[in-house]
This record gives C-alpha cells, sequence and structure tokens, in this order.
C-alpha cells in the first residue's frame, strides 16, 4: 500500500510538465530515488521524461545504442543481439564495485564504449 501511494504522488506533483519543458534543460529526466525498508542496499530510480518510457527501474535498464541513451525492458535489452555487456575488472575496489558480486555489468552498448568506460572507471570513490 505505501509503495503504491509513493508512486502516485510522484505522478501527481504540480509542476511536472513545467520542469519537463523548461527551456534552459530541454533535455532533462526527472529521477525519484525510492529506498526500500526491507532492501535499503537497491535504491529504486523512478525515470520519467521523454524517453523515461515512465517504466519502474526494477523492469528498465539503460543502455546507448547507436550513440542514443535508451531506456528498455530487460526483455527488450536482451533480445537486441548487438548490444553488448561492458563488466568491472573482477578486482574492482572503487566506484560501482558491488556489481560485481552480483555478476551484473556496468554497461549496456552496441558502440564501442571503451573511452567512457575509462572515464567512469577514473570517478573516485568518496566514503562518508
Amino acid at each position: 500500500m505505501q509503495s503504491t501511494i509513493k508512486y502516485l504522488s510522484i505522478h501527481l506533483i504540480n509542476g511536472v510538465e513545467k520542469i519537463l519543458k523548461n527551456e534552459f534543460y530541454s533535455d532533462c529526466i526527472r529521477l525519484t530515488v525510492h529506498v526500500k525498508n526491507d532492501r535499503n542496499d537497491i535504491p529504486a530510480i523512478y525515470t520519467l521524461g521523454k524517453i523515461g518510457g515512465n517504466k519502474l527501474s526494477q523492469h528498465v535498464c539503460m543502455s546507448v545504442v547507436d550513440g542514443v541513451i535508451l531506456f528498455s525492458t530487460v526483455l527488450e535489452l536482451y533480445k537486441n543481439d548487438k548490444i553488448k555487456k561492458y563488466f568491472l575488472p573482477t578486482d574492482w575496489k572503487g566506484l560501482f564495485h558491488w556489481l560485481n558480486s552480483e555478476n551484473q555489468p556496468l554497461l549496456y552498448s552496441n558502440d564501442n564504449i571503451s573511452h567512457a568506460f575509462s572515464n567512469i572507471l577514473s570517478i573516485p570513490l568518496i566514503k562518508m
């Protein structure tokens, strides 16, 4: 019940159209993070916007296809045999290190993303 209330509240936020049509950020995507009480290690990001698809994140993956960021369902992503999975190095201890223990890829793409991948790996992890 609480999840339903939260999701409905997101849709009813005043000014959504104004935010999405902001002249300064024509390509903006609205993100809302929900921390699940029983799984606070897996925040759910709800993507809203032109290409967000208004889908819940547990059903959606982001990929880079021909230079364009797409939000697709997991099934749509796996049906595209041109898309490759990019994993972190197995001994990685930096940002997104938890992906290795879950055997999850960092990125999905059909492009040569080695430059972007190396940029992501160079982001320092800040621990508090």
